[in-house]
């Protein structure tokens, strides 16, 4: 009885949440997405696997650090490849702003020195992966036009999807898309898909994401382990799997300066 008296409240408070984000505006839906990986700190160790047209597979080995900033809203990020040896050194950094463009950085050991990105790097390939620098920290859900086209299952979860655009030319041609499409879940609001469709209006990329954890319980943030980003266009694919998380480690604030970038 008292087993059965638990799961029937556990039933019911499942309805209750499904219930509240049945009613939820749009808006405010991806600005849930937008927040759900929000960690207040995180370090990691991670494997991207790129795969060409032919199946032909390349391996590397990255280390990164974030922090969340005092507003609760950007992210700062440092991101190192450890492996291979072509890639060896190379540094990532990207500082959020709310209210302007984020900086960029980017350190090539080749050349002994830091560049830095101007908004129109970020349709760019992020090191040569099918992903690129804006889907490292995606921009903040007010810079799009939402749209919720419908509620389906995906992977056993009850999603909504949703359209955005971006709402400005400039933004468009940063970003090097027209608009996106995305399966949210209604559980915890992490995406589980999205379509992207370039300029002209073709699908070109899709991304997809698995192994949801959550990292953090008040409130609650979620990390995908695992992202795939395929190019329908070239046939390339790329993987990003989380091998080793801590959100309890405290990261040293002098990661996230474009001097760190050049210090070994």
């Amino acid at each position: 009885m008292h087993t059965l008296l638990k799961a029937s409240l556990a039933f019911i408070a499942m309805a209750a949440l499904y219930a509240a984000a049945a009613d939820l505006p749009v808006d405010e839906i991806m600005n849930r997405n937008f927040y759900a990986a929000k960690v207040k700190t995180l370090t990691y160790d991670a494997t991207m696997i790129l795969v060409n047209d032919k199946g032909q597979q390349r391996e590397r080995k990255i280390s990164g650090a974030s922090r969340l900033q005092p507003d609760g809203i950007d992210v700062d990020l440092a991101i190192r490849f450890n492996f291979p040896a072509d890639v060896n050194g190379t540094r990532f950094l990207q500082l959020q702003h709310a209210d302007r463009d984020d900086d960029m950085w980017i350190y090539l050991p080749a050349l002994k020195r830091s560049r830095r990105l101007v908004a129109s790097n970020k349709r760019d390939s992020f090191v040569g992966s099918d992903f690129s620098y804006a889907d490292i920290l995606p921009p903040r859900p007010a810079l799009f036009r939402n749209v919720l086209q419908r509620s389906e299952a995906m992977q056993g979860f009850d999603c909504y999807v949703i359209e955005s655009s971006p709402q400005d030319d400039n933004l468009k041609h940063d970003l090097g898309y027209s608009r996106r499409v995305s399966w949210i879940r209604k559980d915890n609001f992490v995406e589980l898909k999205v379509d992207y469709y370039d300029l002209g209006g073709q699908l070109f990329r899709t991304q997809s994401t698995a192994d949801h954890k959550m990292v953090e319980s008040e409130p609650q943030r979620w990390l995908a382990l695992r992202r795939d980003m395929q190019d329908l266009q070239s046939g390339h694919k790329t993987s990003f799997t989380l091998d080793k998380v801590d959100t309890k480690q405290p990261v040293a604030a002098r990661m996230f300066s474009a001097e760190s970038l050049e210090r070994d």
